[in-house]
């Protein structure tokens, strides 16, 4: 992706609710999706990645008028399947006040079929998608159904895309976007930049 300052790599992509997120396992260590639309890369891959040097994460979401906001950690990488994934992230930054969680630190990731959060149920099913839960008391959810306009289910609002300091639980964004690049890129491209 050439935005932001470019550099990044688009691990996670939903546009147009033409793929369903709510996957198993399997299909969220190995990926799924259209490359061209939406898709999850894979966390099997996003491990390789993130354990090569230091990346960060930037959370794009977009909303139905055409408005952008975004969650950036400093510093992203997972834990090999073993670890179940687990999140390792640092301090975040974002236009949103407060911003919020997308990702609870430390937490291993949860699917439908394999529930590693705290809650009794399977926070998965309850927001219908993988992620790194705790208690399933996130701020966001980039995983979930894809829901146009007054189409938001009521009754469980977290069931869809949303980031709850900006819209609230009952507004499902348009668009959501996952990206990572190495942390120093801007270092690099500087010190490049000069030679």
């Amino acid at each position: 992706m050439t935005n932001d300052g470019g550099g990044w790599t688009v691990i996670q992509r939903r546009a147009d609710g033409s793929v369903d997120f709510n996957r198993d396992w399997r299909a969220y260590r190995d990926g799924f999706g259209d490359i061209k639309g939406e898709y999850w890369l894979g966390n099997g891959h996003v491990y390789r990645l993130t354990n090569q040097r230091v990346y960060k994460l930037r959370i794009v979401m977009t909303d139905w008028a055409g408005e952008e906001r975004f969650l950036e950690y400093q510093t992203f990488r997972i834990e090999d399947e073993k670890d179940s994934f687990r999140a390792r992230i640092g301090q975040a930054i974002s236009n949103v006040v407060p911003s919020g969680h997308f990702i609870m630190p430390n937490e291993e990731f949860t699917t439908k079929d394999v529930d590693h959060d705290s809650y009794s149920g399977n926070c998965a099913d309850s927001h219908s998608g993988g992620g790194w839960y705790t208690n399933c008391g996130v701020s966001g959810n980039v995983n979930g159904r894809y829901y146009r306009p007054g189409e938001v289910n009521t009754i469980n609002a977290a069931t869809g895309i949303f980031w709850y300091h900006w819209h609230g639980m009952q507004y499902s964004m348009k668009s959501a976007v996952m990206k990572i690049r190495p942390a120093d890129f801007e270092w690099e491209m500087a010190t490049n930049h000069e030679n």
